[in-house]
């Protein structure tokens, strides 16, 4: 359980001293929500960041992650793949609007995660454990349900206050991009957001026209693994479960689970998996 102290004093500990060599790197508005931020509740409400202030925190978290946590992949035939199917998908979103972009990481991990303004990342070894197009365009759907639902917003201004800001003197951009970096690659979204995405997921899988069974069959999949300490399982609820209320969703109509295109093995084989 988070220790609360008093906010007002957080919020002044935070603008006492912010000089303008650290503030220089956010816009005027993303300082005036971080000082403004006890009108809000206890916490820092980011989830009221505009469009413009949220692509700037996901450039500078990309800049962060590629160049110290990831190496991006160099294959750029599998790299616009991966990005013709996240930008088919991004399209039928509520928030098409985004710059997205869609990346492949060099990891081993079975893993795939978002961070904010239309960043996101598949792992090699993610797109080495699915077995077509339609369960990738889950995976990618997934995370664009994050995004869409600004999941990590919600939770960055407490993280940040109890990771940095209490005891800092000032806004320091480089440490609040590490909390946000840390916040998306190693804190669990709640459950309640983990169901948001996958349900919002779903929804745009079928306005692009793929087959809800690649989602559907990822959880079963990632459920017959166990939790066998890969980042993917051990931050999210139970696949099963997660597999039940897609299909509940889908109010269980098996010719709507697999109605639309991507459940071609062959091709997978052919467009990702000889290139890994």
């Amino acid at each position: 359980m988070a220790v609360r102290r008093p906010f007002a004093a957080a919020i002044a500990a935070l603008a006492i001293t912010a000089g303008p060599a650290q503030a220089q790197s956010f816009d005027p508005g993303l300082l005036n929500l971080l000082r403004g931020g006890i009108q809000l509740f206890q916490g820092l409400n980011f989830s009221n960041l505009n469009p413009n202030q949220e692509v700037q925190l996901g450039r500078q978290m990309n800049q962060q992650m590629l160049s110290q946590r990831f190496r991006p992949n160099r294959d750029r035939a599998l790299a616009a793949y991966i990005n013709d199917v996240g930008q088919r998908l991004a399209a039928q979103s509520d928030r098409p609007d985004l710059p997205w972009q869609f990346q492949v990481v060099d990891s081993r991990e079975i893993n795939a995660f978002a961070t904010m303004g239309g960043y996101v990342y598949i792992t090699t070894g993610m797109l080495g454990f699915l077995s077509n197009e339609a369960e990738l365009a889950g995976v990618l759907a997934h995370e664009i349900g994050h995004i869409e639902g600004r999941h990590l917003p919600q939770r960055l201004g407490q993280s940040y206050l109890q990771q940095a800001g209490l005891s800092a003197l000032g806004i320091d951009s480089d440490r609040f991009t590490q909390v946000a970096v840390d916040l998306a690659l190693n804190r669990p979204n709640s459950r309640s957001a983990e169901f948001d995405a996958d349900a919002r997921g779903l929804r745009v899988m079928e306005r692009a026209g793929y087959a809800p069974a690649g989602l559907i069959s990822v959880m079963n999949k990632l459920a017959s693994l166990g939790n066998n300490g890969m980042t993917f399982l051990s931050t999210h609820p139970d696949s099963r479960e997660r597999a039940r209320a897609l299909t509940a969703q889908l109010n269980g109509d098996r010719n709507r689970i697999n109605q639309g295109f991507g459940l071609d093995d062959r091709s997978y084989r052919q467009q990702v998996l000889a290139r890994l």
